[in-house]
């Protein structure tokens, strides 16, 4: 009889062959798994580290943005009060440059300034030569790098896009602190000083002691034509040095002011000096801190609101 133990020695050997084949492709099997995962975990890790650089990044142009929207609608307010070369583009450029993104200095093209009218919630793009003009757009893009995801999917740079809009809004209510009315037609001419017009008690206000009504942008006003003189000699002398915000009234300038005219805004002035019985100096004065409701659609040459972001 011939031996059976080579033949079950070679079924074992068999065995243990087809095991050890199994193993090695479960382990490649396992090796390109691995691969895949790590590829889609990297992949992820990527995106959501640029998406958190991206947020950071727009948040740090939007503030640039407004900053200089802000800046240029401050230049542009003051156009009126003694600038004869405004410059509310620069003004915003100068402010972009002070701001940082991505750990740079920005730098804002004046292309992407634009001067306008802002009322009603609406932008109206116009221009410096505009007299209603009174608010300042600026649209900054700066590149950002993808650390990671740029080679993923081929988008090495970014280009973050940012908008904001700044207006002077002229002030629409206040309470008079002198007796006195000015006309609008003053403010055309972009002076530095403006005579005062005629003296007006505002709807009968203000008189023998009595508390200054509060009046707002399109109340009427009755102008008496009162008599300069008698305030001046009065009052006046003592007042000289302090500021006042006067109602402006639709009128043309330096002429005798009668019946009523409407309100269209407040202007901030500083009694420079008396010469009574007929002459009162007043500068006009830029004031963008006023407190109170605004009025976009009022006398924003008259120089008395504050400058807001609107968009």
């Amino acid at each position: 009889m011939r031996p059976v133990a080579p033949v079950v020695h070679i079924a074992a050997m068999s065995r243990m062959r087809v095991i050890n084949r199994n193993r090695k492709n479960q382990r490649g099997v396992a090796i390109v798994y691995m691969s895949v995962v790590f590829g889609a975990v990297a992949t992820v890790m990527a995106l959501a580290v640029d998406i958190a650089r991206l947020s950071w990044n727009a948040s740090e142009v939007q503030a640039l943005a407004d900053a200089s929207a802000i800046s240029g609608a401050l230049g542009l307010g003051r156009k009126t009060f003694g600038v004869n070369t405004p410059t509310p583009i620069l003004d915003a450029q100068t402010a972009a440059s002070a701001n940082q993104y991505n750990a740079q200095y920005a730098t804002l093209d004046a292309n992407d300034i634009t001067i306008g009218e802002y009322h009603d919630g609406a932008f109206t793009p116009s221009s410096l030569l505009d007299p209603q003009a009174n608010a300042v757009q600026t649209r900054p893009h700066v590149p950002v790098s993808n650390l990671l995801s740029g080679g993923v999917f081929h988008a090495p740079v970014t280009d973050v896009h940012k908008q904001a809009t700044a207006a002077f809004c002229a002030l629409g209510a206040a309470v008079p602190t002198l007796p006195i009315a000015l006309a609008d037609g003053c403010f055309q001419c972009f002076p530095t000083e403006c005579p005062p017009s005629v003296p007006s008690c505002p709807d009968g206000g203000g008189g023998g002691g009595q508390t200054m009504p509060m009046a707002s942008n399109g109340d009427v006003l009755s102008l008496n034509n009162g008599s300069k003189a008698g305030l001046c000699q009065k009052d006046f002398q003592c007042l000289v040095g302090q500021s006042f915000v006067l109602p402006v009234v639709h009128s043309q300038c330096n002429i005798p002011m009668n019946g009523s005219d409407p309100i269209v805004g407040f202007a901030t002035v500083t009694l420079v000096s008396t010469a009574c019985p007929q002459t009162m100096t007043m500068t006009i004065t830029f004031n963008d801190h006023t407190q109170g409701n605004l009025d976009c659609g009022a006398c924003t040459t008259c120089g008395t609101g504050r400058v807001a972001l609107v968009q």
